[in-house]
């Protein structure tokens, strides 16, 4: 499995033009949807953590979440990844 990356490394990711959100998107759906609806869940996301940890802490990881899951619904979708990086 790929290593999860943090927030501030997609960011930097996307931002430095390497790849496109919507590309680093699938990628992580890819990955990380395991029941391949789509969507990122809490459960999903937690689960891919702790399988490859990086040093952060749960807390650190579901702060992580927050930051993607725009609308509180508990998963991640593209729309709201792409709202993160878009800043709209």
């Amino acid at each position: 499995m790929k290593k999860l990356l943090t927030c501030g490394a997609i960011l930097t990711t996307i931002l430095t033009g390497c790849v496109s959100a919507d590309f680093f998107y699938d990628s992580l759906l890819e990955e990380v949807d395991t029941n391949k609806n789509g969507s990122i869940s809490k459960a999903e996301y937690i689960a891919s953590w702790k399988k490859d940890t990086q040093g952060q802490t749960r807390a650190e990881v579901e702060k992580e979440f927050k930051t993607f899951d725009v609308n509180n619904d508990g998963k991640i979708e593209r729309a709201e990844f792409n709202k993160v990086f878009s800043g709209k």
